[in-house]
């Protein structure tokens, strides 16, 4: 018999290890060790931590912590970071390259959402906040058609003030908002959470001004003016905008340091460098919710499946 390989715990050539060729007690183990080498596998992929930390719906201290535990279990270095961006070392790449089949394969396993669970449907009045919007509307209205054959569906942005005004009017059906803190009367569901940034498009521009979303109509929420407040830069913001994309392509023109969600930062195209200092961080004073919001009477069963399905994008 081929003896097991101590790295991937299959035979070389064989996606998936036989079970019942494994001793029970090593299954733990072998089931810790894959998910630390997907977290691996997604930070190589996507080139930086924040941006798989994005992609995994983890934080960027979780990422890291699972690379420290790899890299003392073998006792090597598997990434190489150069200006905030990361690729694998050639230890890395290898152990990657003999993962990866069983990665790969064990992506059928996946469950594949039942489209007969989905309620019916027939027309959709939806809010979004703009950056939400823009990372998650093309793919959100294309499942919704998926699921929901013949569904008109209408798109209204907004921040989260003007949004939750409409909801409660019953002009949007629900509305994908940043939580403000202003929605007791409502039905909220969280979908997912963020956090603040600083960001430069590279190093050595530390001097430039900064960038940050304008007050609103229900001014500045609460989480933005704390994280300005413990950066000490208030008086040092010489570009402000209503949109958070404008806030975003300044920032990575290299015009401004543009104070950004994580989740927005992510989607530059060129790899922003974060250097809001640790302690800000650790403080979590910018974290706040991504909330799906609807009336108290929504139909429970179509509140829940827009979540999910948010859930599935974000």
């Amino acid at each position: 018999m081929t003896p097991c390989n101590k790295v991937t715990g299959c035979r070389p050539g064989y996606g998936v290890a036989i079970v019942s060729e494994l001793e029970t007690s090593e299954l733990p183990f072998l089931i810790e060790r894959l998910k630390k080498l997907w977290v691996l596998e997604l930070l190589v992929e996507e080139g930086t931590f924040q941006k798989a930390a994005s992609k995994a719906r983890v934080t960027r201290s979780a990422i890291s912590q699972t690379l420290s535990s790899l890299e003392k279990l073998y006792s090597k270095p598997l990434v190489v970071r150069n200006r905030g961006e990361v690729r694998a070392t050639p230890f890395g790449a290898e152990i990657l390259n003999q993962v990866r089949p069983i990665l790969a394969s064990l992506e059928i396993l996946q469950p594949m959402p039942k489209i007969a669970n989905a309620p019916k449907m027939t027309w959709l009045d939806l809010g979004a906040y703009e950056s939400l919007a823009v990372a998650l509307m093309p793919g959100l209205i294309k499942r919704l058609e998926s699921q929901c054959p013949g569904i008109r569906i209408k798109i209204r942005v907004g921040r989260t003030a003007l949004l939750a005004t409409l909801v409660r009017k019953g002009e949007l059906c629900m509305a994908v908002v940043i939580d403000n803190g202003f929605l007791d009367d409502l039905n909220v569901v969280s979908v997912a959470e963020d956090r603040l940034g600083l960001y430069l498009r590279e190093p050595g521009c530390e001097g430039l001004p900064i960038g940050a979303l304008a007050g609103g109509t229900d001014g500045q929420t609460t989480f933005h003016t704390r994280f300005l407040k413990a950066l000490a830069i208030s008086k040092k913001i010489g570009f402000s905008s209503d949109s958070l994309e404008a806030v975003l392509a300044a920032t990575e023109q290299g015009s401004i340091a543009g104070v950004l969600p994580t989740r927005v930062a992510a989607r530059a195209k060129h790899t922003l460098l974060e250097i809001t200092p640790r302690k800000v961080i650790e403080q979590n004073l910018s974290s706040h919710r991504i909330c799906l919001i609807s009336q108290k009477n929504c139909d429970p069963a179509e509140t829940v499946f827009l979540a999910d399905e948010i859930r599935r994008l974000m």
